[in-house]
C-alpha cells in the first residue's frame, strides 16, 4: 500500500471537512441576524360612525327626513341628547305622534325629566284631537314641567300663548308673576305684566309694573304707552297726554306709541296733531290698517281730500272692514254736495266694499 497516497487522501478529506464547517457557521450566523417573517396583518378595525354628530349636521342643513331616518335606525344606541334631537326633528316635521312616543321613552328612563314633559306638551298642542279638548292635556304637561323645574322659561311661554288665545288675563297675570319670582325681574316679563294689567284694568298693579318696567329698561316704548293708558282710564287725561306724547316722541319707530297718542288727539278733536302722529304711525309700520284709517279720517277732517283718499284705499286694502269708514266719508261728501271729490270717493269706496 502506498503510504504517501493515503496521507494525501486524508489531508484532502480534512480540508473538505473544515470548509463545510465554516459554511455551516456562516449560514447559522446569517439565519440568526435575519428578521423572522412577519405574520399576515389583520385590517385595522373601522371606527364606529358618530351617529349623533352626523344627525346634527343633517338637522342644521334642514334635512329633517334624513335626520329622523338616521336616528330611528340607531334608536337603541341613542342617549338623552339623541332622543331630544329626534323629538325636535319631529317637531320641525309637524309630527306630534312621534314626538309623544319619544317623550314617553324619555320619561320611562327618567320620570322627572322636565324637558320630556315640555316636548310632550308641545306635541299635545299640535295634536288636533287634543285641541278639541281645549288643550287641557298640554296645559297639564307644561304645569308638570314647571313643578319639576320652575325656572324653565319655554314652558311658561307656551302656557302664556295658550292663555292669551283664551284672553284669560287672570291666569296670565299669575303666570308672569311666577316668572318674575322664579326666573328674575326681567324687563320682558315686567313689560308683559304691565300690558296684561292694563288690558285687565288692574290700575294699581298696572301703574306699579309699568313704572318698574320703565326703570328696568327705558328703551321699551310699550311701558310708557301702557302707563299713559292706565292714567287715561283713571281719568287723569292731562297726565295721560303727557305720558303718551313723551312715548311717541321718544320712540319714533313704535307704531303702538304713535298710534295711541294720535288716537287720544283724535278723541279730543285735535286733528292737526292726530294727523301728524297717524302719519308717523304709518311710517313706523306700513302694514298697520288701524294707523292708515286713522290717518285717513284725520286728513278728511282737515279737508285734505286727496291725502285722505289715498289713505282710505291703503286702509281698505289692508283690512276690508275699513270700508264702513270709507263709505261714511263718501256719504259726508255727498251731503256737502262736493261734486269734485264725490265721484272718486264713491268709486273707490264701492271697490273697497266689493261692489
Amino acid at each position: 500500500m502506498n503510504t504517501s497516497l493515503v496521507y494525501k487522501s486524508l489531508i484532502r478529506l480534512a480540508f473538505v471537512a473544515v470548509l463545510v464547517s465554516f459554511q455551516c457557521i456562516a449560514w447559522a450566523a446569517n439565519t440568526a441576524q435575519s428578521p423572522a417573517p412577519k405574520a399576515a396583518s389583520s385590517p385595522a378595525p373601522i371606527k364606529e360612525t358618530n351617529v349623533l354628530a352626523s344627525a346634527e349636521e343633517l338637522f342644521k342643513k334642514g334635512d329633517y327626513d334624513k335626520t329622523s331616518d338616521l336616528l330611528w335606525k340607531n334608536i337603541d344606541k341613542l342617549d338623552r341628547k339623541g332622543l331630544m334631537l329626534l323629538a325636535v326633528t319631529h317637531e320641525k316635521k309637524k309630527d306630534p305622534a312621534n314626538m309623544i312616543k319619544i317623550a314617553n321613552m324619555m320619561l320611562s328612563k327618567n320620570p322627572k325629566d322636565h324637558e320630556a314633559y315640555y316636548l310632550l306638551g308641545s306635541a299635545q298642542m299640535m295634536n288636533k284631537q287634543v285641541v278639541s279638548k281645549k288643550n287641557s292635556e298640554a296645559m297639564e304637561s307644561f304645569k308638570t314641567c314647571l313643578e319639576i323645574n320652575p325656572k324653565y322659561q319655554p314652558a311658561y311661554e307656551k302656557l302664556a300663548k295658550m292663555y292669551e288665545e283664551k284672553q284669560n288675563y287672570y291666569e296670565l297675570r299669575i303666570l308672569y308673576q311666577d316668572m318674575l319670582d322664579n326666573i328674575g325681574r326681567k324687563a320682558e316679563f315686567l313689560t308683559k305684566l304691565c300690558e296684561i294689567n292694563t288690558k285687565d284694568r288692574q290700575e294699581d298693579q298696572a301703574l306699579s309694573t309699568c313704572k318698574e318696567g320703565i326703570q328696568k329698561d327705558p328703551k321699551i316704548a310699550d311701558n310708557y304707552v301702557n302707563l299713559g293708558l292706565v292714567q287715561k282710564d283713571a281719568g287723569d287725561v292731562d297726565e295721560a297726554k303727557k305720558s303718551l306724547k313723551t312715548a311717541a316722541d321718544a320712540h319714533s319707530k313704535s307704531e303702538f306709541a304713535q298710534y295711541t297718542y294720535a288716537n287720544l288727539m283724535e278723541e279730543q278733536k285735535s286733528y292737526l296733531e292726530a294727523n301728524k302722529y297717524y302719519q308717523r304711525a304709518t311710517a313706523a309700520d306700513e302694514k298697520s290698517a288701524r294707523s292708515w284709517i286713522g290717518y285717513a279720517k284725520s286728513a278728511f277732517e282737515l279737508r285734505k281730500f286727496e291725502e285722505a283718499l289715498d289713505a282710505y284705499k291703503k286702509a281698505c286694502k289692508l283690512d276690508q272692514k275699513n270700508a264702513v269708514a270709507f263709505r261714511k266719508a263718501t256719504t259726508a261728501l255727498k251731503s256737502a254736495k262736493d261734486a269734485g271729490w264725490t265721484g272718486p270717493y264713491e268709486k273707490a269706496s264701492e271697490s273697497c266694499s266689493g261692489y
